[in-house]
């Protein structure tokens, strides 16, 4: 069975992907995908079609949101989090959280208190890539950050994102004993931007203008 992507980016997160929904679906479906995910950057303008393309091609839908966070241990650096939604309830809190992000492009404490009280609804993954909790590994702080994680979300599931490559260098074995001592569940992760590797550079002339970058 394919491996299941579970951060994906659709052209609905503006210049941040060329994946177009109905071809992420079409092609999902052509490799024998049984679930695929949605997880745009704090929108759900697409999650209603990518839904209704899964179902119709016998697909599980895994809906969520990619969301910027800054966490109290320094408020100027910010990473990347995702909510995923556990059912229609979980569906309903995404549009609440997306809702309030996009008032201020920002994470805010509403959504943490938001996130608290609907804890049954929603699970959170922990990317790797440029991650406090990756770095807090080399520092012997790993346990710790995860821990005051799990503390600002009361309740939640949370869980953090391996890579292929983590595992093939040996660093979660390394990190391994601190993840599962804070609580907290390892899941194999992958992000996608663009779909075939010809894509790749539309998505890089996407990423420059995005960025206010030349390419060379």
């Amino acid at each position: 069975m394919p491996f299941t992507t579970l951060q994906v980016f659709s052209s609905y997160s503006l210049l941040k992907s060329t994946i177009r929904l109905n071809e992420y679906v079409e092609t999902g479906k052509l490799l024998g995908y049984k679930q695929l995910a949605l997880t745009d950057d704090g929108v759900l303008h697409g999650a209603v079609e990518f839904y209704e393309r899964c179902i119709q091609n016998g697909i599980q839908p895994i809906l969520g949101c990619t969301f910027e966070i800054s966490w109290k241990s320094d408020a100027s650096r910010k990473e990347m989090l995702v909510v995923y939604a556990k059912g229609a309830k979980g569906y309903e809190s995404l549009l609440k959280l997306s809702t309030l992000y996009q008032q201020g492009i920002t994470w805010t404490t509403e959504m943490t208190e938001w996130i608290s009280t609907h804890s049954e609804d929603v699970k959170i993954v922990l990317p790797p890539m440029d991650s406090e909790w990756v770095a807090a590994h080399s520092k012997g702080k790993l346990e710790s950050v995860l821990r005051a994680v799990k503390e600002e979300f009361p309740g939640v599931e949370i869980a953090v994102g391996i890579t292929r490559e983590m595992v093939e260098r040996g660093e979660f074995d390394k990190m391994r004993a601190g993840i599962e001592d804070a609580g907290v569940i390892p899941v194999a992760f992958s992000a996608s931007r663009y779909l075939n590797t010809t894509d790749y550079f539309p998505w890089k002339v996407l990423h420059a203008i995005r960025l206010g970058e030349t390419l060379s």
